[in-house]
């Protein structure tokens, strides 16, 4: 069964019932007869008028992929001509939830996320770890099993240029975005980053070999946040 919370603009419920609830929320339907159809019990509120207004007139949308040994969260956000984001976050035990927030606080939540964290800063030596371009690709599959393997045969080679990690935790983020430009051609972003513990190292890839550069949190971030197309870059929702 769906819920409603006001207090957070906050639909709860089954991820497949989640998921076609905001299908039908992204139609022009009347919202009673939605409401009916697939969150039964739940009357209308005011707040989600912002949340369908967002989900039927969309300027940008950003997908983040968070892979690590134990899990991977796949999380949905857009925000709408009408200022307000929506962001479809899955929860424990096959739950998800879809939830609107105000458009500027957009890259604080993107960063509570991916739980992004303070690192150490490599030092001038510590410069790009060239590693197999197959291995990066495996620390992004769906099994954990594989996650881990990968990343069994990447940790050494980045431990050989900035030592022993504080601990065993690490994390891929994939950052993507996808808008309508000006003059109405499809544009899009992507960024990809590890943690490692308290480091933070950067994916480049050129002429089908790829390298981790470690650099600072801070940079880590701006590069996170620059998945954001700019205001100039998009046009209206068609």
């Amino acid at each position: 069964m769906i819920a409603f919370d006001p207090a957070t603009a906050s639909f709860r419920g089954p991820s497949a019932s989640l998921d076609h609830l905001i299908s039908a929320l992204s139609t022009d339907d009347e919202l009673s007869a939605v409401l009916a159809a697939h969150a039964s019990g739940i009357a209308a509120d005011p707040t989600m008028d912002g949340i369908r207004g967002a989900l039927t007139a969309p300027l940008f949308r950003v997908g983040i992929t968070v892979s690590g040994p134990g899990a991977q969260q796949h999380h949905d956000l857009l925000v709408g001509a009408n200022g307000v984001g929506v962001r479809r976050s899955p929860l424990k035990d096959g739950l998800a939830e879809l939830t609107a927030y105000p458009i500027g606080t957009l890259p604080g939540g993107m960063t509570r996320l991916v739980r992004f964290l303070p690192g150490t800063a490599p030092t001038p030596e510590q410069g790009p770890i060239r590693v197999p371009q197959e291995q990066l690709v495996r620390l992004t599959d769906p099994d954990a099993a594989t996650r881990v393997a990968a990343w069994s045969g990447l940790d050494p080679l980045i431990g050989d240029v900035l030592g022993p990690a504080a601990d065993d935790s690490w994390q891929i983020v994939e950052a993507r975005s996808s808008w309508t430009s000006l003059d109405e051609e499809p544009g899009e972003d992507l960024v990809v980053q590890i943690r490692r513990a308290e480091h933070h190292l950067l994916i480049e890839e050129e002429n089908g070999s790829a390298s981790l550069r470690p650099v600072t949190s801070l940079r880590a971030w701006e590069e996170f946040i620059r998945v954001l197309p700019e205001h100039d870059e998009v046009g209206a929702p068609r």
